[in-house]
This record gives structure tokens, C-alpha cells and sequence, in this order.
């Protein structure tokens, strides 16, 4: 990944200083109610509680077995849902402070996680069709969102799902 330009430098110190400060977006979710998330994730329970209330059932559900790719998707927060639900979790992120929070839920839940500093407008370390599912809640962060939906693109297997956009109620937009 050689795509660490002024752009990439200046949104890793931005992240970074918000895990310095303990930044709610940068926190892992080490109390997830896990039982809870399947039975959601299967169709067995209609909403969850906080933080997860407005979870998007279809972007969980069935993920067990599938190759994930979260692009810069806060620290042990998005990348716990899926790792918790069987999904086999690689994590770029330009904050190495964020991977951290995701090798620390990975740990606390005992799933097994990727973790690869990066710039998300750069996936070329992957082979074309190399994931079943990407999700990523920052595309505001780079200056044309078109290098990061080519890179998602290219990595994508035929037939896979970027996310989901659907009704978030609030919460982050996956791309």
C-alpha cells in the first residue's frame, strides 16, 4: 500500500489524537451481548440495544464463513460484529491506533482478525475478488470517493455485497 500521501498523514493524526483522548468512535466493544447479535443476525430478534440499535439486520446477517474487508471502520467496533458472527475480518486502516482496538476485540472475543495499515483509496496488497463483503463508514475522509468504490470494485467477488446501504436510522452509512 503506497498510498500514503498529505491526505492519508493528516486523517491518521486526526484518528490518532482522537484514541489518545479515548474518542467514542475509537473505543472497542468489549460488551457486546453476543448471543443477542446472532439471534438478530438469524431474524430471531427485531432491534438491539444500545450501541447497536440501529444496526442494519441485512449487513450481519448470514456473514459466518464469508471473507470481510472493513476499510477504516473504527477500532474494534464494526469489525467485532462481523468477527463474532464467523466472518473471517481483515481491517485496513491509515490510524494504527484504530487496527490496535480491533486486535483488542479480536482477542477479548477469541475470533481471529487482519489487521493492515493503509489508506483505503489503496487495496492493491489484495487479489481481485478477494472478499465477499467490504463495509466502511468513512468515505468522507478522501477527496474523491471514486478511488475507494474502484479499489471496493476490484476486490469484490462476483456477486458479493458492499455493505448494504438500506435504512440506517442514524447510524453510519456502509459504502
Amino acid at each position: 500500500m503506497d498510498h500514503i500521501d498529505d491526505v492519508a498523514r493528516a486523517n491518521g493524526a486526526l484518528w490518532e489524537s482522537e484514541v489518545r483522548r479515548g474518542g467514542g468512535a475509537t473505543v472497542p466493544w468489549l460488551d457486546l451481548d453476543v448471543d443477542k447479535l446472532r439471534s438478530f443476525a438469524q431474524g430471531e430478534l427485531g432491534r438491539l440495544p444500545e450501541p447497536l440499535e440501529d444496526l442494519y439486520r441485512p449487513l450481519v446477517a448470514d456473514v459466518e464463513g464469508k471473507d470481510v474487508l472493513c476499510l477504516a471502520a473504527a477500532g474494534g467496533q464494526q469489525s467485532t460484529l462481523f468477527g463474532v458472527l464467523g466472518a473471517n475480518v481483515t481491517v485496513v486502516d491509515i490510524c494504527r491506533g484504530q487496527l490496535r482496538g480491533d486486535e483488542t476485540a479480536a482477542e477479548h472475543y477469541g475470533y481471529e482478525v487482519t489487521t493492515i495499515h493503509g489508506d483505503m483509496r489503496d487495496l492493491s496488497c489484495f487479489a481481485p475478488a478477494s472478499f465477499d463483503v467490504v463495509y466502511g463508514t468513512t468515505p468522507c475522509y478522501v477527496p474523491s470517493i471514486r478511488e475507494v468504490y474502484e479499489q471496493v470494485a476490484r476486490v469484490l467477488r462476483p456477486g458479493a455485497r458492499d455493505g448494504d446501504p438500506g435504512e440506517t436510522a442514524g447510524g453510519p452509512t456502509p459504502l
